[in-house]
């Protein structure tokens, strides 16, 4: 209930203010005042703490309309409301009140690749080409980086040599290969297709 502010204005601007680009506010409020809530919230004191004097003059509730507006005013660039059960007497119950704050997309400044603390590498890429997007990165640093293309069924590895690089880099060895595939089958029964029941030698 926003109502229960001191000041609207403020309010709604210090929430504006919190929300990220593109976020939304949607709360609940009554919009007429009627006997039953006045006998009980009206003899509190917080019922009647409202400074807005200008925007609220004999109570704090406000209309749909009042709502919209004061939004607008707080910085949204979008207002929208839902109507409320009419009372015996006129005037809508609880409303609904929702508003949008503006999209501004983010610049992000490009970021300098980091040099790896290690100077060789072994990616394992699948059909998705994050692998060889890895590589290529990594490639620009100045690492050693070799490419292992994981397939269903079947991991064939395979020298990636990276067009940039003005140096041929060693050879890793199929032993060294070996052994690391050796250790996956002993750690899981299946990774990226590489089954217990299958076991191949890198050549």
């Amino acid at each position: 209930m926003l109502h229960a502010v001191a000041d609207v204005r403020a309010a709604l601007k210090h929430i504006h203010d919190l929300l990220a680009p593109g976020g939304s506010l949607l709360f609940m409020d009554v919009a007429t005042p009627q006997l039953w809530i006045e006998s009980v919230f009206g003899l509190t004191s917080g019922w009647w703490r409202f400074t807005d004097r200008d925007l609220r003059k004999d109570q704090p509730l406000l209309q749909r309309s009042q709502w919209e507006a004061v939004m607008r005013e707080a910085g949204f660039s979008e207002t929208a409301s839902l109507p409320g059960l009419q009372g015996p007497r006129g005037g809508e119950g609880q409303i609904g009140l929702l508003a949008r704050k503006t999209w501004h997309a983010g610049i992000e400044s490009p970021r300098p690749a980091e040099t790896p603390a290690e100077k060789s590498w072994l990616v394992f890429a699948d059909a998705s080409g994050l692998g060889d997007r890895l590589a290529a990165l990594l490639a620009t640093t100045g690492v050693r980086c070799r490419v292992s293309r994981v397939e269903p069924g079947n991991l064939r590895a395979k020298e990636w040599m990276h067009s940039h690089s003005a140096q041929r880099r060693p050879r890793i060895g199929s032993s060294f290969l070996n052994r690391a595939l050796t250790t996956l089958r002993r750690n899981a029964s299946s990774i990226c297709g590489v089954s217990t029941n299958r076991p191949e030698t890198v050549r």
